[in-house]
């Protein structure tokens, strides 16, 4: 991996509009002809899209990783099949993509990571609840203060807000970036492991996330708080949904 400064992050940013990629089902009702229309876009993945064969702009590494190392650590009573090693392995599918990558111990032990090829951008990753007093950032509500999302937060303070769920990073980040547009493809907000569309997350849902949610829910549990966060950014981004299948009822049909 090549570590990149601002000014080359900032090269990676071609167009006014951000596609997030979910790694949701409704993936597998998308036909060639959607790929070619999103992937005129810029885009961004995180946790299992390394899976998707998508060519992404950007990729955010660290969540779904430092999960890994938590289970295999504790195979008593976390183990999964799949694998850090593993994990690292599927990245090369997002060999395009700059990696935004958490700046901790356990994201950049292991060697593999460091066999790849993608530029990359370290970065420090503010919890699931923000942490004011470390990150010295205002709250408004329930989120930190949107005057704040800026270039200068994400890229010189490096701080890269998590805000209650993984879902809000990559919003967070268009936010800092200043995209005009989001679409969402593959945020079904659905739960249970027949909701998405790669079979490691089936099992990662058995084995992990099962036992920290309950397993019986049929809405995922970041929607309540997406949901806060898209309507607190809604004067600021235009956000719409590709792939409407899912539970993303306040957001409006991408056209």
């Amino acid at each position: 991996m090549k570590l990149i400064d601002k000014a080359r992050f900032l090269q990676y940013k071609k167009s006014d509009t951000l596609v997030i990629w979910g790694s949701g089902s409704s993936i597998k009702d998308l036909k060639k002809k959607d790929f070619d229309y999103l992937n005129q876009f810029d885009s961004i993945g995180f946790n299992s899209g390394c899976e998707l064969n998508i060519n992404c702009t950007y990729f955010i590494v660290g969540e779904m990783l430092f999960n890994y190392y938590r289970m295999t650590e504790d195979k008593k009573k976390y183990y999964v099949g799949n694998s850090p090693e593993e994990y690292i392995k599927k990245l090369e599918n997002v060999e395009s993509a700059c990696l935004i990558i958490w700046d901790d111990e356990k994201t950049f032990k292991h060697p593999n990571l460091h066999g790849l090829k993608n530029d990359y951008f370290k970065i420090n990753q503010y919890g699931h609840s923000p942490d004011i007093k470390t990150s010295g950032l205002k709250m408004i509500g329930e989120f930190v203060d949107k005057k704040l999302y800026t270039v200068n937060t994400l890229l010189d303070k490096k701080i890269l807000l998590h805000q209650y769920k993984g879902i809000n990073c990559p919003v967070y980040f268009s936010k800092c970036m200043g995209y005009k547009n989001v679409v969402f493809a593959g945020i079904d907000l659905t739960f249970g492991k027949d909701s998405y569309a790669v079979e490691s997350r089936k099992e990662f849902f058995d084995k992990w996330i099962s036992k920290v949610h309950n397993s019986n829910l049929k809405v995922h549990p970041c929607k309540e708080y997406l949901f806060k966060f898209i309507n607190y950014l809604k004067d600021d981004i235009n956000f719409t949904t590709y792939t409407p299948g899912g539970l993303l009822e306040i957001i409006k049909k991408h056209n």
